[in-house]
């Protein structure tokens, strides 16, 4: 295998993330008043609506504290443009069409390292304001590396200039106990549960005028 040089790749990933921020200049909602902070202070599961190919950056932006392993499409990290930068950036590639389970080894041993995992469990751009069913597999990496999910809702819109990029933080939330065992039905229901709290938040976003 090719060996990959990092350092580039760091550097290349500031200049990307620093850039996104002053871009897209975020303003912020919180769904806990007394939790008014980008600090990610203890490792958890990071999702989030997909509304973009800059979800990913524009989070690496806005987020602090924990390292962030990202969870990335095969298809995108092997293009051959993209494939340095990916890979010297603690991203871990998922196979969006097969049967594809060894990204959840990585990401949990990203989490014992003390790294937070961000997924987007949509698995592919939404267009609009319509949210895709979640797929279960952050809930089985939450459940495994014994982690809380944080639910987070970006606003469908990136402006260079003008209108500034939204974006509201939730709270970090425990999985519920399977009362009938792991099953595919409890996967599923708690997928759907998180997806209910960020189309509540993003409810919320629409009514609130007082962002930071």
């Amino acid at each position: 295998m090719k060996k990959i040089h990092n350092g580039p790749a760091k550097v290349a990933k500031g200049m990307i993330v620093a850039g996104a921020y002053l871009m897209y200049r975020p303003k912020f909602l919180y769904t806990d008043k007394d939790e008014q902070n980008r600090q990610l202070k203890h490792p958890c599961v990071v999702i989030a609506n997909h509304s973009g190919v800059r979800d990913a950056p524009f989070l690496l932006s806005v987020l602090k504290g924990t390292g962030l392993a990202t969870i990335v499409a095969k298809d995108w990290y092997e293009k051959k443009e993209l494939t340095w930068l990916l890979k010297g950036n603690n991203c871990i590639p998922v196979d969006r069409y097969k049967m594809d389970i060894s990204w959840l080894n990585h990401a949990a041993d990203a989490i014992r390292a003390g790294n937070s995992v961000l997924i987007f469990p949509e698995g592919h751009v939404t267009k609009g304001r319509e949210m895709d069913t979640f797929k279960s597999g952050f809930v089985l990496l939450a459940k495994r590396a014994g982690v809380p999910v944080l639910p987070i809702y970006l606003d469908h819109e990136y402006h260079a200039v003008g209108k500034r990029k939204k974006v509201m933080i939730g709270t970090p939330m425990e999985l519920t106990v399977p009362e009938g065992g792991m099953t595919p039905d409890y996967f599923e229901k708690e997928a759907d549960r998180f997806r209910q709290e960020i189309l509540r938040m993003q409810e919320c976003a629409d009514r609130v005028t007082a962002w930071i």
